[in-house]
């Protein structure tokens, strides 16, 4: 026998080729001891086949067997670390414990340090966030304050308004009664009373002009054979002149009468409004 054997493995139904040599490189662990050349411990079960049989977890055993022919091991998770750190001290790899372990070690600071990172950026943020918050706090009072002021200006421009309105619209209620109790003494004595003087008058003047034709037709009948000729015509004449006074004075009288509807009518639609 000698280191550069071949040597077959199956570890958890994975199978795996290398050299003596290779599964020696690490003098103290289970694996040199069971297969050095003048070992007193007996290598694994041997199969039909020729292979030896470990019962480890074969993904596991491929990260360890690379590690011995390399002297290196690759790059894997710290899961992958943790889980690799069980196989490592089964079979007793000091070397290779050692670097699982300064590499999860390593992970941790790496991690710690993007904790510490993360949680100072955080701050940071959380102070910037806490800055901007109260600049935007301040600026809504200040807002809410010049608001408040605007606000306040409206109001009183608003009452001012409307106290002037009030003392417009009293002044205007003052000058619309005003001006109704002055209609109401012109209405009291408006020009239908005159009206209806003259009216009166008018008919007061036709009765006596009736009487005074009534006279004169009296006096036609029976005396007018006793005038002259001259005194006759003239007063025929005098009597045509009555009839057509009585006539003019009817006609006035009926144009009167219309007028004096007319602004009853008038009257009767402006005492309504001012009831209004």
């Amino acid at each position: 026998m000698s280191q550069n054997d071949i040597i077959e493995l199956n570890v958890g139904g994975g199978r795996f080729v290398t050299t003596r040599y290779v599964l020696l490189k690490e003098p103290q662990s289970v694996l040199a001891k069971m297969f050095e050349i003048d070992s007193t411990m007996e290598p694994a079960a041997k199969l039909k086949d020729g292979s030896y049989f470990i019962d480890r977890d074969p993904k596991r055993f491929e990260h360890i067997l690379n590690y011995l022919r390399d002297d290196e091991l690759g790059d894997l998770t710290r899961a992958e670390l943790n889980n690799l750190k069980i196989d490592a001290r089964y079979f007793m790899l000091e070397n290779l414990l050692g670097i699982i372990n300064e590499r999860l070690d390593n992970s941790q600071n790496f991690l710690e340090g993007k904790i510490d990172k993360i949680t100072s950026t955080t701050l940071d943020s959380q102070r910037s966030l806490e800055g901007k918050i109260d600049k935007i706090t301040s600026t809504t009072l200040d807002s809410q304050r010049s608001l408040e002021g605007k606000i306040d200006k409206i109001t009183s421009s608003i009452l001012d308004s409307q106290r002037s309105l009030e003392g417009k619209i009293d002044k205007i209620t003052s000058s619309i009664l005003d001006s109704q109790r002055s209609l109401e003494k012109i209405l009291k004595y408006s020009i239908v009373e005159k009206l209806d003087k003259i009216i009166y008058s008018i008919e007061e003047s036709q009765r006596n002009l009736v009487k005074e034709i009534k006279r004169a037709n009296f006096f036609e009948d029976t005396d007018l054979c006793s005038f002259d000729g001259l005194e006759r015509e003239s007063f025929r004449s005098e009597m045509e002149n009555l009839s057509e006074i009585s006539k003019s004075v009817e006609k006035s009288y009926d144009i009167l009468t219309e007028i004096k509807r007319s602004i009853d009518s008038s009257e009767s639609v402006l005492r309504q409004i001012l009831k209004k």
